[in-house]
């Protein structure tokens, strides 16, 4: 946020998609694929970069934290270092 209570770099032009945060490795209990959150982002480069993790849009409701989601066909996100 700026000065002025502003978030830094928000458009409200631009079209948000959903995006959930997943586990690219296994974590203790969390298995690889283990969904931890939803977010709608304008890109994947928007959400929070954890280690061990990947955004990957998917469609608004099918997947809820916890879930396992499956592996993607194609990498169409870099994974957080």
């Amino acid at each position: 946020m700026d000065d002025q209570n502003n978030v830094i770099g928000y458009n409200p032009t631009e079209r948000r998609k959903n995006y959930v945060l997943y586990r690219t490795v296994a974590l203790g209990w969390q298995p690889k694929g283990w969904v931890i959150c939803n977010q709608r982002l304008t890109a994947p480069s928007e959400g929070l970069q954890v280690p061990g993790t990947a955004w990957v849009e998917a469609p608004e409701g099918k997947y809820s934290s916890g879930n396992i989601l499956p592996a993607p066909e194609t990498e169409s996100v870099t994974d957080a270092k």
